[in-house]
């Protein structure tokens, strides 16, 4: 089946609905539940994946690869590039309060990018590695 045609069946499913998100292994807010997105709309062309959910939230996907929809999971097994983009919660939609996760993915790691308000005393942007380990790039779920 081909990537768009396994996500218009998924957006079917789920449009105006929630989902939790999961990227390379790590829940978005921590715990299942706690940060649940209400889907909005999707678009895919040049290799690159987009998902809006309500109210401003955004998932940029690029060059997904391995797009399977499961029992009640959306599956991007590989991409060499996630970023996440969201409005820190409980303050004013501004652009002093938008926060980023960026995955960036090598031959052998993860860099991450984190930037906005998510990161208090940190400074504005924090920047790691991680291992490639067998995580998919990113899993929408919902029960």
């Amino acid at each position: 089946m081909e990537i768009i045609d396994v996500l218009n069946q998924w957006y079917e499913l789920r449009k105006g609905e929630g989902v939790d998100l999961e990227m390379f292994g790590g829940i978005f807010g921590g715990r299942i539940g706690e940060a649940t997105q209400q889907v909005e709309s999707f678009s895919f062309a040049d290799n690159r994946l987009e998902f809006r959910f309500n109210p401003t939230e955004q998932l940029e996907i690029i060059n997904p690869q391995g797009v399977t929809l499961e029992r009640c999971r959306l599956v991007i097994a590989r991409a060499d590039e996630v970023r996440w983009g969201w409005h820190y919660y409980g303050n004013p939609k501004t652009d002093e309060n938008w926060c980023t996760i960026q995955y960036i993915v090598k031959e052998d790691h993860i860099d991450w990018t984190v930037t906005g308000k998510i990161n208090h005393s940190e400074g504005p942007v924090t920047q790691g590695q991680m291992p490639l380990g067998d995580k998919p790039a990113v899993v929408l779920f919902w029960w």
